[in-house]
């Protein structure tokens, strides 16, 4: 069974942000997860062999109506009309100023 424990940080990424776990199998280190969360992207190297995920588009902020709404019409899909106006999710709408 695999296991993820967070990775004990040295002198030389003490104060970095991005988010690290070792990976063990039957109490043997076998690979790593690394997350760097400012460019959103993770590295997994699993008995030497690595993989890479990252966000395809940039996180788009988004407007606090914008949110209620989204969360709303994951609540309630079979409301998606609310006062005959279509709700979209919070990508498509433009932000406001």
């Amino acid at each position: 069974m695999l296991e993820a424990r967070p990775t004990k940080r040295d002198a030389t990424n003490r104060f970095s942000r991005d988010v690290r776990y070792d990976i063990y199998e039957a109490d043997e280190a076998i690979g790593a997860l690394v997350y760097d969360v400012k460019s959103e992207s993770a590295t997994l190297t699993v008995r030497g062999q690595a993989f890479a995920a990252a966000r395809e588009r940039a996180r788009r902020d988004e407007a606090l109506c914008q949110a209620a709404l989204r969360s709303l019409v994951h609540r309630f899909p079979e409301s998606a009309h609310i006062g005959g106006i279509p709700s979209r999710c919070a990508g498509d709408y433009p932000p406001f100023r």
